[in-house]
């Protein structure tokens, strides 16, 4: 059964991201600076998002994409789409529903290690301190 919902999620997740990148299509002002484009599908697509796609979603070359990128934002394309899941990870450790592992999945980090050492490292707290502060402040 585990084979059958595993399976199963891996289908519904491709199919949610192409839904995403095909939402996202057209969906801009063609004159609006295309930093702001890239933020925007970064903002929507963050659990599936890589340099490569954002690039391509631009019609970009990737490693042009990453060098303009820097220049635009001051910040590398990983340190920038870290900082979105983190947030978004933030949000969701207040749902007391969630586990860390499906937190972690949920804003794309490939395991709890990972998204545990990012988490630390930008919030200077693990997901579970954070999580205990969080419960400790609202009853």
């Amino acid at each position: 059964i585990f084979d059958v919902f595993s399976s199963l999620r891996k289908s519904l997740d491709e199919q949610c991201r192409k839904a995403q990148i095909k939402s996202f299509e057209g969906t801009f002002n063609v004159s609006a600076p295309k930093i702001n484009i890239a933020i925007a599908y970064m903002e929507r697509n963050y659990r599936v998002a890589t340099l490569t796609l954002t690039a391509g979603a631009l019609n970009l070359n990737s490693y042009y994409f990453s060098s303009w990128f820097k220049k635009q934002t001051g910040s590398n394309f990983m340190q920038y789409l870290n900082r979105i899941r983190l947030q978004q990870a933030e949000t969701l450790l207040k749902d007391f529903s969630l586990t860390t592992s499906e937190i972690s999945d949920l804003v794309g980090y490939g395991s709890v290690k990972s998204f545990t050492k990012a988490f630390r490292r930008h919030y200077g707290l693990t997901p579970y301190e954070y999580r205990n502060g969080q419960r400790t402040t609202t009853g």
